[in-house]
């Protein structure tokens, strides 16, 4: 809140509070295999107060379940009896399960839609986390398959932040200002594009006992007073929008109209078109782009482009001779990864991680590589966290205007039409949520 300032001495007490969802089925489970695909939570008005966005979380318990709707898996054979696998994917977790969040007033006024959430986590993630991230595993991702499937082995509990621009923000905000409440909707994921493994096509998850919880900060009654009298201001915060498009021939420019005046990066990852909701492949995993079923395109060149020119660079980026010899294409993937925000997640920005994956012996660096949950596997498989992107401003971070003009990414490779990569477009913008007695408007 840009017009009320207060201090810790303002501050009467801290409640812990906890939303529950206003939908739930009767069968207390949630899932999208079984018609309860949505969650919905609902706060009030909150008056006299102020949430505590970097203490939101999504909370809940996960299950599993073989064909027969009651029996847990048993990845890696841990609990004897024969083999029965499924689990998720191991560098995104329970996220995975949320296709996309959508955040609204109590009025029914849109604040803040995410599409495409897992895939943009599964970019996201991987590139701002360090090895001790993954190793807490809090939401049941410990970037190496074997542990991460040990721990869905039982119902297990998680608790997640929900990573969208307005609850990432790490600022106060009143919810009543922002029209009589808050509304938080959830659309789970389907299983087809979450569960993984041998045994995935005859598994289901379900969700119970879900809630959101979060700090409410209460103040001192002259101090509240203010507080309802300040009916009016603004939050600033940095937001994604995604696109999707389809990347078919060996030199293809993918042109969109963005709409954002205030464009601060772009990112993009790919995955083989057939391996999207394909239970018998990993549907999250960002691929290299593919010339054939399990051959890596040769990238050549990678060019971005603002309203027909070369920008921010002014030449292509030329990579043919290190992706032909299958080493790291340094300047593209430096390049995607200044394209990640390091204030979004407020975690420094590792370059390795844009890299492949290390073995555990580069441990001393900090880089992802397996679990020590698992004490029985010692490396993590050498997989490419394959993503491009550009930052428009780097000097300034206000971000560049690019409403009603055309952006464009051409990348020249040596794809031969055979395979057809599907491409995922994240826009990150500053936005401008204005709030007043007569509602809600978004800017960005």
């Amino acid at each position: 809140m840009d017009d009320f300032q207060v201090s810790a001495s303002d501050v009467q007490s801290i409640i812990k509070q906890e939303i529950r969802a206003e939908n739930a089925p009767t069968s207390g489970s949630f899932s999208y295999s079984g018609g309860s695909p949505q969650i919905v939570f609902r706060f009030g008005a909150m008056e006299s107060s102020l949430l505590r966005s970097s203490t939101l979380r999504f909370n809940g318990k996960l299950k599993i379940l073989r064909p027969d709707g009651v029996t847990l898996v048993n990845n890696q054979n841990l609990k004897g009896g024969g083999l029965f696998d499924c689990h998720l994917d191991e560098r995104v977790g329970v996220p995975s399960l949320i296709d996309s969040i959508q955040i609204s007033n109590n009025l029914g006024q849109s604040i803040e839609s995410v599409r495409h959430y897992p895939r943009m986590l599964s970019t996201l993630k991987p590139s701002m986390k360090d090895f001790t991230d993954f190793v807490v595993g809090e939401d049941l991702a410990t970037s190496n398959e074997v542990s991460s499937s040990l721990l869905v082995n039982q119902q297990v509990d998680f608790s997640i932040p929900l990573e969208c621009g307005l609850l990432q923000s790490l600022q106060l905000f009143s919810v009543s200002q922002l029209g009589d409440g808050m509304t938080i909707t959830l659309l789970l994921s389907p299983d087809s594009n979450v569960l993984q493994g041998a045994n995935a096509s005859q598994c289901t998850y379900q969700l119970s006992d879900v809630s959101i919880t979060c700090d409410q900060i209460l103040f001192k009654p002259e101090v509240a007073a203010r507080l309802n009298r300040s009916m009016s201001g603004q939050i600033v915060y940095d937001a994604y929008q995604s696109l999707f498009s389809t990347i078919t021939s060996s030199d293809s420019t993918q042109q969109f109209t963005l709409n954002t005046a205030q464009t601060l990066s772009v990112f993009h990852n790919f995955i083989e078109s057939s391996h999207i909701n394909n239970y018998a492949q990993k549907s999250l995993q960002p691929q290299p782009l593919q010339r054939a079923v399990g051959q890596e395109a040769v990238i050549k060149e990678i060019s971005y482009i603002k309203e027909g020119a070369l920008f921010p660079y002014d030449s292509s980026l030329k990579v043919e001779t290190q992706s032909t010899q299958r080493n790291p294409l340094t300047p593209v993937q430096m390049a995607a990864l200044d394209s990640i925000e390091p204030d979004y997640y407020g975690r420094p920005r590792q370059i390795d991680q844009l890299l492949t994956l290390p073995s555990k012996a580069d441990a001393q660096d900090k880089r992802l590589y397996a679990s020590p949950i698992s004490q029985n596997v010692t490396t993590c498989s050498r997989v490419q966290n394959f993503a491009l992107g550009v930052a428009f401003d780097r000097v300034s971070e206000q971000g560049i205007d690019m409403r009603q003009k055309s952006y464009a990414c051409r990348i020249q490779s040596d794809l031969t039409g055979g395979l057809n990569s599907a491409m995922f477009t994240f826009v990150r913008a500053r936005t401008l949520l204005q709030y007043s007695p007569q509602g809600v408007m978004v800017q960005s």
